[in-house]
């Protein structure tokens, strides 16, 4: 994966999984992620109220 013009990480995914970028976990852990793979890690905001049906 390539950012800020140099290569950030490579590999499988679970590697990509376990880099500490702020880049690169926004990349496989964001709402886009969460969109393809349900079951993917969530963030959430301190102080923000999860929101069930």
């Amino acid at each position: 994966m390539l950012g800020g013009k140099k290569v950030l990480v490579s590999g499988t995914i679970e590697d990509m999984l376990t880099v500490d970028d702020p880049w690169v976990k926004s990349y496989f852990r964001g709402k886009r992620a969460r969109q393809i793979d349900p079951s993917a890690p969530t963030r959430r905001r301190p102080g923000s109220r999860l929101q069930t049906g």
